[in-house]
């Protein structure tokens, strides 16, 4: 996306005034990013809230590996680690909101429990999602990557 507008960044920067304070406010750090920042700062100061693909010393993370004949098996395998593995507090992540809402079913056929967090539901529907998970009246969490920053839950298990 930079490289549709780097013409029109470089002639802003070039009959800007020299004097001027420019800050540059981005929640990820992408290649375009960088390219801009490196061509409208100067002396660019970095500060970060979480450093580059750091992980809390208390996360636990565990891999499933299914052989790629095994794809068709992937739903049952969710569920059966679900129920035997995993009992509480678990946010489960999915590339799309329908594969979200299919387990979301699934889960509810298996008398698992769990409520959803994805673009479909209303802002009324998310929050109540995101408080009833929180006070533990759900063990599960089945969210798209509209969770994936900003959730504040004490002792929550991940699964993606």
């Amino acid at each position: 996306m930079f490289n549709r507008f780097e013409a029109e960044i470089t002639e802003i920067v070039k009959n800007a005034s020299s004097e001027r304070q420019t800050l540059l406010f981005s929640a990820t750090l992408t290649s375009d990013v960088a390219k801009l920042a490196k061509l409208a700062l100067k002396k660019p100061i970095r500060l970060e809230a979480n450093p580059e693909n750091a992980t809390s010393e208390n996360l636990k993370q565990e891999v499933l590996k299914l052989k790629s004949m095994d794809e068709n098996y992937r739903e049952a395998c969710l569920l059966l680690v679900a129920k035997e593995f995993y009992n509480e507090k678990v946010i489960i992540f999915f590339k799309t909101k329908h594969k979200c809402h299919r387990m979301a079913i699934l889960f509810g056929l298996q008398n698992i429990s769990s409520c959803e967090l994805h673009g479909n539901l209303s802002q009324t529907q998310r929050i109540q999602a995101y408080q009833d998970f929180k006070s533990s009246k759900y063990d599960f969490l089945l969210a798209t990557d509209l969770a994936a920053r900003g959730l504040d839950i004490k002792e929550v298990n991940y699964l993606n």
